[in-house]
């Protein structure tokens, strides 16, 4: 019995960096998926300027489930659907002024201050939307589950 104290001593000296590397290597790798999912939401971010159907099909979740400031809910389809991409003399930009990421295992919760600049006619506007989004990792890609977005008041 007294032998076995030394050979657990060694052991547990021996894992000690092993555990460290472990936990050094794990916030990492959260560095890096939280870049991932920063450089996501600035795609998604041009594709809703440009309402370039064919990435925002690639970003969103078969499953979207899309809360509007008037509290209406939409799916991918119903989404994809309303896209019409901008003419060229189109002058649409969204800025995320600051995005903080979360991550869960396989799901992100994301939120995103952004700012929409833009031109209706001849009236200029630049208005600035909270977002929450729900990213999960499905086959290997990020996708976004769910959204929800508000004004924020001037």
């Amino acid at each position: 019995m007294n032998h076995i104290w030394p050979i657990v001593l060694l052991i547990t000296v021996a894992t000690m960096p092993s555990q460290a590397q472990v936990k050094r290597n794990g916030k990492q790798l959260t560095r890096a998926v939280e870049a991932q999912l920063v450089e996501l939401e600035r795609q998604l971010s041009e594709a809703l300027a440009k309402e370039d159907a064919a990435v925002l099909n690639r970003l969103w979740s078969d499953d979207l489930v899309f809360t509007s400031p008037n509290g209406h809910m939409t799916n991918k389809t119903q989404r994809l659907a309303g896209q019409k991409p901008s003419a060229p003399s189109a002058q649409l930009a969204n800025i995320n002024d600051e995005v903080k990421v979360r991550v869960y295992g396989n799901t992100a919760v994301v939120t995103v201050l952004s700012t929409w600049k833009g031109k209706a006619g001849t009236q200029e506007f630049s208005d600035q939307y909270q977002a929450t989004h729900v990213w999960v990792k499905q086959r290997g890609k990020w996708q976004l589950v769910a959204a929800h977005v508000t004004p924020v008041k001037k």
